[in-house]
C-alpha cells in the first residue's frame, strides 16, 4: 500500500488540473498515490483524469455520475484513499516537489498532530506572496488553536499546505455542525477544512512547522481564495470557529461576523429577515437578542438604514430583545 495519499477532488478544472497533477507526480518521495475524484465535470476534466491514470499507475481516477457538491467529493477521496498519511490537493493548486520530503518525516513523531508549511498565494507561481511562514520546530496545540480561531488568522485553513494522518482526516471529517438544528457545511465546504486542523489539535500535544513555501495556492476568479460566494465562505468559517470555541472552552467569538452576514442578507434581499429565523439557521450559535443587539451597533455603518422598513423592524426587534 502507498505511504501517502494525495486527494484531488475536481469539478470543471480541465485547464488547471494538469499542473496540479504534475506537481503531485513530481514529489521526491515516490511512495504515494494520487486519488482524483471528478464530480461529473462537463468541460473535459474527466478526460484529463483518464489520461493521467493511463500514463501512471500512481494515479487512481474516479468519476461521479452526478455532482453532489464539493464536500461529498472530498469525502469520496477519503473513502478511496489507501495511504497512512494524506492531504487534500485542490485542483487549482500545486505542491512544491519537496512537499512530502519536508513534511513526512515530521509525522514519525506520535506527538505531532500534523505538519504544515508556508504557501505562496498568487495568480501564477513565483508572483505571489508568502503566507503561513513560521520558524522550523513545534507549536503547542493550544497556541495553534488560539491563533486559528480569530478572524483573519495567520495559520492555514486550507489543508493543501499540510500533511495529516489519513485516520485523522476520516475521524475529523464533519459535513455538519452538531448543533440543534444542525448547521450544514456542504454548500461551499468552508469550515470543514478548518476542522481538519482544529479537531486533531485537541488530541496531540504539538504541531510541526516547515518554514519555507511547500505549496502554491492559485488565486483566480473561481477560487475560494478570491470568491467569497456572497458571504457564504466567511459565514462557514465563522460558524465553525464559534461552534468550536464554545464546545471546547475557547471563548465567545465571531459575533460581529454573524451579525454582518445577517445585515448583508437583508440588504441584498431588501427585506427584513426575522432574527429568530436567522438564529435557527445558525444552529442557535447566536441568539436572536444577540443578533439584534449587534445589528443595532452596526446599523450606522452597514447601510441597512437604506431599507427603511427593515431598519424600523430592526429597531423594534432590538427593543423587544431588551426585555428578554
Amino acid at each position: 500500500m502507498p505511504k501517502v495519499s494525495l486527494l484531488v477532488p475536481v469539478f470543471n478544472r480541465a485547464e488547471l488540473l494538469a499542473p496540479c497533477l504534475d506537481s503531485a507526480l513530481a514529489q521526491t518521495v515516490p511512495d504515494l498515490e494520487i486519488v482524483v475524484v471528478d464530480g461529473a465535470s462537463t468541460d473535459g476534466t474527466w478526460e484529463v483524469c483518464q489520461r493521467y491514470a493511463a500514463a501512471d499507475p500512481r494515479v487512481r481516477a474516479f468519476h461521479d455520475e452526478v455532482n453532489t457538491g464539493p464536500a461529498r467529493g472530498w469525502w469520496r477521496c477519503v473513502e478511496e484513499a489507501r495511504g497512512t498519511y494524506a492531504t487534500f490537493l485542490w485542483s487549482d493548486d500545486m505542491l512544491k516537489p519537496t512537499f512530502l520530503e519536508r513534511t513526512l518525516p515530521l509525522l514519525a513523531d506520535d506527538d505531532v498532530a500534523f505538519a504544515f508549511g508556508a504557501a505562496e498565494v498568487g495568480p501564477v507561481p513565483g508572483s505571489g506572496t508568502i503566507h503561513y511562514s513560521y520558524p522550523a520546530g513545534r507549536i503547542p496545540t493550544r497556541d495553534f488553536i488560539l491563533g486559528s480561531l480569530p478572524v483573519n488568522s495567520s495559520y492555514p485553513v486550507s489543508p493543501a499546505c499540510a500533511l495529516f494522518r489519513l485516520e485523522d482526516l476520516r475521524r475529523d471529517f464533519m459535513m455538519e455542525l452538531p448543533t440543534t438544528p444542525p448547521v450544514d457545511l456542504t454548500r461551499t465546504g468552508a469550515g470543514i477544512d478548518l476542522l481538519f486542523f482544529l479537531n486533531p489539535a485537541l488530541r496531540y500535544p504539538s504541531i510541526a512547522c516547515v518554514p519555507e513555501p511547500i505549496a502554491f495556492f492559485r488565486s483566480h476568479p473561481g477560487s475560494l481564495t478570491v470568491d467569497d460566494r456572497g458571504g457564504l465562505v466567511s459565514l462557514g468559517y465563522a460558524l465553525v470557529e464559534r461552534w468550536f470555541a464554545r464546545a471546547h472552552g475557547y471563548g465567545d467569538i465571531c459575533r460581529p461576523v454573524l451579525v454582518r452576514h445577517w445585515l448583508h442578507e437583508m440588504r441584498t434581499r431588501r427585506r427584513f429577515i426575522n432574527p429568530a429565523t436567522q438564529a435557527r439557521q445558525y444552529g442557535y450559535l447566536m441568539t436572536a437578542p444577540q443578533l439584534v443587539a449587534g445589528g443595532l451597533a452596526q446599523v450606522g455603518t452597514t447601510g441597512i438604514g437604506a431599507v427603511a422598513r427593515g431598519g424600523r423592524r430592526l429597531l423594534r426587534a432590538v427593543r423587544r430583545a431588551g426585555h428578554r
